[in-house]
């Protein structure tokens, strides 16, 4: 894919984001005429878009061999929900990309209080680093 398709597919969706949010200020002006007392404002904030890889690429399937090495545990491949910064990277540029990291759905409380993760899980993603790092070079 070329620059100018990328940046296309970049515009188009952004052209998507700009449609939704008329559609929505289109709906917000419609219940302030049907309610003159209704006072509100609409304001938007870009968000992380979501992304996903191939889970059969070469790098993703040797993060995935890494990582069930070091954590002997078989791990699943899936896509991002999004809240990562990474995504645009993706979408822009189209490097392929795969996630590891220390916390546990059921335990780790992501982003929430006491959230924790298990010290074992912190030197597994060393070892886990060190090991791509090495393999990588």
């Amino acid at each position: 894919m070329s620059v100018v398709e990328r940046i296309k597919g970049a515009v188009d969706e952004k052209q998507g984001e700009l449609q939704a949010t008329r559609e929505i200020q289109d709906a917000v002006n419609k219940a302030q005429a049907n309610d003159p007392q209704l006072k509100c404002e609409l304001r938007t904030t870009p968000s992380y878009p979501l992304f996903f890889q191939d889970p059969n690429h070469p790098w993703v399937q040797k993060v995935k061999r890494i990582a069930e090495s070091v954590s002997g545990e078989r791990l699943s491949v899936f896509g991002s929900g999004g809240s990562t910064d990474v995504a645009y990277i993706v979408k822009t540029t189209q490097i392929k990309v795969a996630s590891y990291g220390v916390s546990r759905h059921k335990e780790s409380r992501i982003h929430g209080e006491n959230e924790n993760v298990r010290i074992s899980d912190l030197l597994d993603l060393v070892k886990f680093i060190a090991i791509l790092a090495t393999e990588a070079a």
